[in-house]
């Protein structure tokens, strides 16, 4: 009888310990793909507003510089590009052809210089009418003119949440 009874408290033991792990296992997978917190971003800087991808509409009618705010991100994936300025003519440099940074989602032109690492929370002064976009060809002219060029990372959030930059 004893030993039914130990058998039976092994077995209630091991149900319980088994249950555990497999709702500590469902938990540690469904965090795993829960989606990472949002950095951090002020809403403003240096007095001005910090515009985000939803306010994309807005931009050209922005006159001058402006800042801009998000996670700077590279592509995950970099293949061979034909030319890294785009097919002769299209864009002056201004419009992103192959595989460009971007911040907040947003894809920045080739003729910025950014020099900071993947997964970073940044504020960049911004600009759109560049005035190379009057060099561009007709067909596209309206995408130079919407070229989000960087004019130099103002803030950036130390703390990176992604894998570093490609070389």
């Amino acid at each position: 009888m004893r030993t039914t009874r130990f058998r039976i408290a092994i077995l209630a033991l091991a149900v319980v310990a088994l249950a555990v792990l497999g709702i500590g296992s469902w938990r540690f997978v469904s965090d795993v793909n829960a989606p990472l917190p949002t950095p951090y971003l002020p809403t403003t800087f240096q007095g001005q507003r910090v515009y985000r991808a939803a306010d994309e509409a807005s931009f050209a009618g922005l006159p001058g510089s402006f800042m801009l705010g998000g996670v700077l991100t590279y592509p995950a994936v970099m293949p061979p590009c034909a030319s890294e300025a785009g097919p002769p003519g299209r864009g002056q440099g201004l419009v992103p052809y192959c595989y460009w940074p971007s911040i907040d989602g947003l894809a920045i032109s080739p003729k910025s210089s950014v020099e900071v690492p993947n997964g970073v929370s940044v504020i960049a002064r911004v600009h759109v009418h560049d005035p190379a976009a009057a060099d561009c060809i007709a067909e596209v002219r309206p995408d130079c003119e919407a070229a989000i060029v960087v004019e130099a990372i103002v803030w950036m959030n130390a703390v990176a949440v992604g894998p570093a930059a490609p070389a």
